[in-house]
């Protein structure tokens, strides 16, 4: 597929619009794919049609048919899509996270939505700005079992095999702590606003909210080596986990499984159970972390852990 409506604030297609698929019960679903880094989404609608006109999702083209060609054209622009065979089903195209067993609500000291960390043998989940603790929850009842200090406000959380590391609001380094908080050692310099942090045995992975920018280094060094912008993620307050050679990046609705040389996103999950800012491996299942009431007031938050299967 190719073109778009350039003054549609919303458009139904969009740049990164790979196929459209037309269902048989009059719903349809673009597909799309990002570059460079290929995240996956769906928009999906319902079809109507006249003899001269198709609505998709309220938007209204006049449409022609040639061969193998279909040309939707409205006053600002075309979409021109190709028949193909071949195009995926959109549970293909952005896999279904799989809920197991019932989310667990977290304690009422945990406010903000913030990265979870596995330390060998419980989840943590990051300060924010309402305590200046990290806390441990209990799988089984949500509660907090243990906590550790820390001067930072640690959005970013993630377990090198003996110390935690720790973002610190909207700075562009991470912290490896001891535990009574204090720094044992500065990564060099990355991205504003580090949400996201992983450790995948050697280097040290960070997501920056603000530059959209993953980044790496390997602890005990003073350079970078990997800087790689994913601007075409649109993800904020974004998670990051390592497991078995691929990140994974929580934001939102969405889990992004991420191959790292080169970096490249190989599958798109989606899961609507909680607006997501974390996730993490126990070494057996993946949990995600968020909110259940999908509201940014932290009043009105409800903020849970869920295990989930990737497929």
């Amino acid at each position: 597929m190719t073109g778009g409506d350039i003054n549609d604030p919303e458009p139904v297609f969009v740049s990164s619009a790979k196929f459209l698929r037309v269902e048989s019960d009059d719903t349809f679903a673009v597909l799309n794919e990002t570059t460079p880094n290929g995240f996956h989404g769906v928009r999906s609608g319902v079809v109507s049609a006249t003899t001269k006109q198709v609505g998709l999702d309220g938007r209204f083209y006049n449409y022609t048919v040639s061969g193998n060609t279909l040309t939707l054209s409205r006053p600002d622009g075309e979409v021109v899509a190709t028949r193909t065979s071949s195009a995926p089903a959109s549970n293909v195209w952005v896999v279904p996270a799989v809920a197991s067993g019932a989310a667990v609500t977290l304690a009422a000291s945990i406010k903000d939505g913030t990265d979870l960390a596995w330390d060998g043998s419980s989840f943590w989940v990051g300060n924010g700005y309402y305590t200046n603790e990290l806390q441990q929850i209990a799988l089984d009842t949500g509660n907090v079992t243990s906590t550790q200090p820390t001067n930072d406000y640690a959005w970013g959380l993630a377990w090198d095999g003996t110390h935690f590391w720790v973002s610190d609001d909207g700075q562009e380094k991470i912290y490896k702590i001891d535990n009574t908080g204090a720094v044992l050692e500065t990564s060099p310099t990355m991205g504003a606003w580090v949400e996201g942090i992983a450790f995948d045995g050697t280097k040290i992975w960070a997501y920056s909210n603000n530059e959209q920018t993953l980044y790496a280094y390997v602890p005990g060094t003073s350079t970078l080596t990997d800087n790689v912008p994913m601007l075409d993620a649109n993800a904020y307050n974004a998670g990051l986990e390592y497991v078995n050679g691929f990140l994974y990046l929580a934001s939102g609705y969405s889990i992004y499984k991420i191959q790292t040389s080169p970096v490249k996103v190989v599958t798109t999950y989606s899961y609507y159970g909680l607006y997501m800012s974390g996730v993490g491996f126990n070494g057996t299942d993946f949990y995600v972390f968020g909110n259940a009431n999908f509201s940014d007031s932290s009043s009105q938050a409800s903020w849970k852990i869920q295990k989930v299967m990737l497929p």
